[in-house]
């Protein structure tokens, strides 16, 4: 070929050999759109996703790259990564293979479905398919290249990959808090996928970040001599933004404006939106329950007789020789609907002695004797015992525990973050903040059971009557809060 008919390919196919150029392009089929599929929508080239293309292209074309890219749900990056990067990898090389994975065998095989209907449909690309080998989870090329998809934990014994995909290795928070699920997937990626590459294969890990020691942590750590290239991309722009982005700035403005990202912020626990959208899953302060969050006034804003929905909440134990402590307190609703600790005490009792505290509570707040306000009594150790004494005086109520402590404090953290607790100043006040804020670092933590048990009523509450959680009110600026330093 010529000079002039090489530069004239360049410039009718040069769009090929990137693959954000390759997407945009393709994505539009002939003349642009394809016309058997009309509704097909085009993929767009934000400026976040060209810079993801920009460094998994470099890494493909020089071979043996590692990639792990990070960035919030929704945004985009699977499209990019499990539907583009496999086209366009095979429409270069046909005679090569792709290996992607997901945490389960139907998601990896939606998008071995994206890529093999994409070929047989789109008439820019090169690449042929061989007729007696389509199955959407296992299909090849003319050229003897082709696709396998399977879950984490699956099978893919015999087969290689010149590039090999991990979309999103983990279903859900509650698996990727699991140590026994984050060891399954590691010694899966060590002992099924990792042996599969051959001497150039690149390896692109895409996830969103669950937990410190999730897959992407876990390759940082113990397979640091790889060489990966983490691609970390908040949802709102810190310092340095890897793209330019001004600080506070969204990721894709187009798809997620600011006020969106805002809002899902404010329905999150902190750690959950540091992991999920900042990719950072372990934010800054290391504890749920962040010190300033912590609201303490001197003096009720109102007259007693103004609270409203009163609640007893107690966390019991077994034996008063025990480590565990037993922890109370009375809780109400503010007229502005914002929870108020009134009361509380933690102790080492006896069976006994926690019934005659839970009844000196009640006499010293006798509003916890009105109809409609409750006793809550966590249903383990001496609760059930202590529920069947006291429930003929009482309106006692039985809460079963499902979740971890860790995960009912994240459910209730964006009560304290919004300014929805406050709690008055009193001898108590300082013990109970600290086993909040060093959660879960404290010596003790019985405080955070009696607190997440009452909030969490509370919470149902409010979704049942469509209260939101306020921010403090304005007129309270003005009122003396005192802050702990703890």
């Amino acid at each position: 070929m010529d000079q002039a008919s090489t530069e004239i390919a360049l410039a009718e196919e040069g769009w090929r050999l990137s693959l954000a150029s390759y997407a945009e392009v393709a994505s539009r089929g002939r003349n642009g759109g394809d016309v058997r599929n009309q509704n097909r929508r085009a993929w767009y080239p934000y400026r976040w996703l060209q810079h993801v293309a920009k460094i998994v292209s470099l890494a493909v074309m020089r071979g043996g790259g590692r990639v792990i890219v990070n960035a919030p749900p929704q945004h985009g990056k699977s499209q990019l990564l499990s539907q583009w990067l496999p086209l366009w990898f095979l429409d270069l090389y046909p005679e090569k293979r792709v290996i992607l994975t997901s945490y389960a065998d139907t998601l990896a095989a939606h998008w071995g479905r994206k890529v093999r209907d994409e070929l047989m449909a789109n008439e820019r690309c090169w690449a042929k398919l061989r007729p007696d080998m389509t199955s959407v989870s296992d299909w090849e090329t003319t050229a003897g290249g082709g696709m396998l998809t399977a879950g984490v934990g699956g099978s893919i014994t015999g087969r290689s990959g010149d590039l090999m995909i991990v979309d999103d290795p983990f279903k859900n928070w509650e698996e990727a808090q699991s140590p026994t699920i984050r060891r399954k997937v590691a010694d899966w990626f060590d002992s099924t996928l990792y042996p599969r590459q051959q001497k150039d294969t690149t390896i692109v890990v895409v996830q969103t970040r669950w937990h410190e020691a999730d897959l992407t942590g876990y390759l940082l750590e113990e397979h640091s001599e790889d060489g990966w290239t983490q691609v970390r991309l908040p949802a709102l722009a810190g310092n340095k933004d890897p793209i330019g982005r001004e600080p506070g700035e969204a990721l894709c403005p187009e798809r997620f404006p600011l006020e969106k990202l805002l809002a899902t912020k404010r329905t999150l626990p902190d750690p959950k939106w540091e992991s999920l959208y900042q990719q950072n899953p372990s934010p800054p302060g290391g504890t749920i329950i962040k010190e300033p969050w912590i609201q303490v006034i001197d003096d009720l804003p109102c007259e007693v007789e103004a609270l409203t929905r009163w609640v007893g909440s107690w966390d019991l134990t077994f034996e008063a020789t025990g480590t565990s402590r037993v922890a109370g307190g009375v809780w109400a609703w503010l007229p502005d609907k914002r929870r108020i600790l009134l009361d509380a005490e933690s102790e080492k009792y006896g069976f006994l002695d926690q019934i005659d505290a839970i009844g000196r509570q009640v006499a010293k707040w006798p509003q916890l004797r009105r109809p409609g306000s409750e006793i809550l009594i966590e249903k383990a150790a001496n609760g059930a015992a202590v529920i069947e004494v006291l429930q003929s005086k009482l309106n006692t109520v039985p809460i079963p525990v499902h979740d971890s402590k860790d995960v009912r404090l994240m459910a209730v953290s964006p009560e304290f973050r919004e300014g929805g607790v406050v709690a008055l100043k009193r001898d108590w006040t300082r013990t109970w903040s600290k086993e909040l804020t060093q959660f879960p670092f404290a010596e003790d933590d019985d405080y955070v059971d009696m607190t997440t048990m009452a909030l969490l009523r509370y919470k149902a509450d409010s979704s049942r009557q469509g209260v939101i959680n306020p921010r403090p009110p304005d007129v309270i600026k003005g009122r003396r809060r005192a802050q702990f330093n703890v």
